[in-house]
């Protein structure tokens, strides 16, 4: 109720519980047994901030079909199924021509500092090799200087290898 004033705030919880009360009788004021109604009803406006009174009044005439009432969190839930998404601006695509790609790919490789060949930033560029990192993996374990048991296992899933079990100085170490 955020889009709502006070005065409209009191007015849409005053309609909810009047016809929560009519709609359930006994069972809804049972449920509130205890609590003050001014606490009861303060409560309600403060978790139901921030939604419309069209979410809140379309999510009050669903309660038609529910046979009990509803607690705060199940009205919430029901309330975001009504409220709707705020409409976000629609952002023009403007064309970019090649100097100007150019020239943003060049403060994107500043900024970052990944070199990028062929527009991929895992790509190789002195070997032109895509599994250079699977290599470095098993020559790094086979070194006892890698121990990171998936690592290595997807490096040689990577090089359709298999693996090698752990070196005796790992599986000491755990």
């Amino acid at each position: 109720m955020g889009e709502l004033s006070m005065a409209e705030q009191t007015l849409w919880i005053e309609r909810l519980f009047k016809r929560m009360g009519l709609h359930y009788g006994a069972a809804f004021t049972q449920k509130w047994l205890g609590v003050a109604s001014i606490d009861m009803k303060e409560h309600w406006a403060n978790e139901l901030s921030g939604f419309t009174g069209e979410a809140i009044a379309r999510a009050l005439k669903s309660l038609d079909s529910h046979e009990f009432p509803p607690s705060v969190p199940e009205f919430k839930t029901l309330c975001k199924s009504f409220q709707k998404s705020p409409e976000l601006p629609k952002l023009d695509i403007l064309p970019m021509s090649a100097e100007d790609a150019s020239a943003a790919l060049k403060n994107l490789r500043a900024v970052t500092g990944i070199e990028m060949n062929n527009g991929d930033p895992c790509f190789d560029k002195d070997h032109n090799d895509y599994k250079k990192w699977a290599r470095d993996i098993i020559k790094l374990w086979d070194e006892g200087k890698y121990r990171t048991r998936v690592g290595y296992r997807l490096a040689c899933e990577a090089l359709h290898l298999t693996p090698k079990p752990a070196p005796y100085k790992f599986i000491k170490e755990y």
